[in-house]
């Protein structure tokens, strides 16, 4: 009978200290990230964003490699699978939207006789028009050449004049002549984004046909280097929600010397022709040509599967353990694309997300070898390495919107995306030891006081709060995975390292990523989540501005 007293007493001393914050435990899973090394991260990035992965695009077999990889890491760290089947993998569908070849049909009024000529833009083949965006639709317009298509009401420059171009095509040159003879133009504020935005959205134009500065040679090299993006989906989307906004008309680049002749400037004369225009810019203004341009795209749909990977690393505290920190990142890039000057198709993605994803394995590296010492943190976590995430969030909204871990037994989501590398800021003051937050302190009070224990007691970086405002222009607060939850009302932590001159192009290789700075971020990572995972109350969203704003 003592003996089960003895028993009895003791069973509810091992319940107390469980359910409440245990010092010597907190402290012995931080020496755990002694684990995180920059040799453990390159090792598993030189797999994630090698060649043979094809750049990981969605829906892509280079991605299920990616995949396939990820789950035989967790299933070697001893991660509970957790998705369809008892598998580490989480399926979902897409609609997929296939833009197969455009066909071009061009009609020119000549002395009174309509000449029809046809192109067509396949792979492999370059043609009179190349298609850059946009394009989903057939459509059929008149031409109008608008010269640079430039408006600057102080320097008195409007080429459209009284030119009306709704719905119709509007050619212009590439270059904007902002600078000539060491005379200002142009404002050098008006861009491309700026100029696109005239046409397309002021102006309402159908599309805009695009004169490069190439000569003929150059632009059908480049035509049938663009046509190999041909094939590829051009849209993805998941049933329940409603397709991505496309982009808004259609842009096109046309053969050099077609153009001319569209114009009826002589051979070899364009370059002349364009001159005469920046000089005459003030006077200059559109006017519609005798062309009409028809344009029928062939666009297939088929569904794609595609996968996220989610693992379950169970906590110690009987009652906390329930609830779960979601850390996550992306693993998805942009898989192939027109080749760069060196000939190169792949978007290798070793910053974006590979330093994400790279980081999550090392975390949970640490969590299992510590579990293994009899130690682990009191809430659980989930790993869920999402897909899609190019397409437009589309990996981390279908887990929001399917989760396996009860959504209101979510406490927090840790995202990481792009934590490699460093923006030209950073460079500028040759720093490496900081970090920029997006979350946290603009949502929850809590999360942000967790954060700032966590950095204390690990690497001590530079939080950078540049970007973690509401306002702030970038919107990064709801530009990444993050924001499927955050719009759940669950509290997260956006780490990230900026944007650099290798973002989304063939040159984001593994050599560029500071694998030292990515060590001490991904240990910062690792502190935040015990210091969630660990603390007495789960984190509470209590910023009235961020509620208003997501339920908007």
């Amino acid at each position: 009978m003592r003996a089960l007293y003895i028993n009895l007493i003791l069973c509810i001393f091992a319940f107390s200290c469980s359910s409440q914050n245990n010092p010597e435990a907190e402290s012995e899973l931080y020496s755990y990230q002694e684990l995180i090394t920059a040799d453990y991260l390159r090792d598993h990035l030189e797999v994630i964003a090698h060649d043979t992965l094809e750049g990981r695009g969605t829906g892509e077999a280079g991605l299920k490699k990616a995949a396939d990889y990820l789950a035989d890491v967790h299933a070697e760290l001893g991660l509970t699978p957790i998705g369809d089947d008892d598998s580490y993998f989480q399926y979902f569908d897409l609609n997929s939207r296939v833009l197969e070849q455009v066909r071009f049909i061009t009609s020119t009024l000549s002395n009174g006789d309509t000449q029809t000529t046809e192109s067509i833009f396949q792979p492999g083949e370059a043609a009179s028009y190349t298609l850059l965006s946009g394009g989903e639709q057939s459509f059929s317009g008149e031409v109008v050449f608008a010269g640079f298509g430039a408006v600057d009401a102080a320097r008195n420059v409007d080429n459209f004049g009284s030119e009306d171009v709704a719905g119709k095509w509007v050619m212009v040159f590439q270059n904007i002549p902002h600078v000539v003879g060491g005379d200002t133009l142009i404002a050098p504020e008006y861009d491309e984004r700026v100029r696109l935005n005239e046409i397309l959205g002021s102006r309402n134009a159908a599309g805009v046909i695009i004169i490069p500065n190439m000569n003929e040679q150059e632009y059908m090299q480049a035509s049938r280097a663009a046509s190999y993006e041909l094939g590829s989906p051009i849209s993805l989307s998941l049933d329940h929600m409603p397709t991505a906004q496309q982009f808004p008309g259609t842009y096109l680049s046309i053969n050099p010397d077609y153009a001319a002749e569209q114009l009826g400037v002589g051979n070899g004369e364009l370059l002349s022709f364009q001159n005469e225009l920046a000089n005459d810019i003030q006077d200059f203004q559109a006017y519609q040509t005798s062309t009409h341009l028809e344009i029928n795209p062939e666009i297939n749909t088929e569904p794609i599967e595609t996968q996220n990977v989610v693992s379950y690393f169970e906590g110690s505290d009987p009652d906390l353990k329930e609830e779960v920190v979601v850390l996550m990142a992306h693993y998805d890039h942009l898989g192939t694309g027109v080749p760069d000057e060196t000939g190169d198709r792949i978007f290798n993605g070793a910053d974006d997300n590979g330093s994400g994803t790279v980081t999550m394995l090392s975390i949970a590296r640490s969590l299992t070898e510590a579990a293994q010492s009899g130690v682990r943190p009191r809430r659980s976590i989930v790993f869920l390495h999402v897909s899609a995430e190019e397409w437009g969030l589309l990996g981390s909204r279908y887990y929001s919107d399917n989760p396996i871990i009860p959504i209101d037994q979510t406490v927090a989501n840790i995202n990481m995306d792009m934590i490699g590398r460093r923006d030209q800021m950073h460079i500028e003051q040759d720093e490496e030891d900081f970090i920029y937050i997006i979350g946290a302190e603009i949502i929850s009070s809590d999360m942000d006081s967790l954060l700032q224990e966590a950095n204390q007691k690990s690497t001590d970086l530079t939080l950078n709060m540049r970007y973690n405002d509401l306002d702030d222009p970038n919107q990064f607060y709801r530009r990444s995975d993050h924001w499927n939850f955050g719009r759940l009302e669950v509290p997260f932590i956006f780490f990230f390292s900026g944007v650099h001159e290798d973002y989304h192009s063939q040159s984001d290789s593994v050599d560029d990523v500071l694998f030292g700075a990515l060590e001490k971020r991904a240990r910062l990572i690792y502190a935040t989540t015990l210091e969630i995972a660990n603390a007495d109350e789960a984190p509470e969203v209590d910023s009235e501005e961020f509620i208003r704003r997501t339920r908007q």
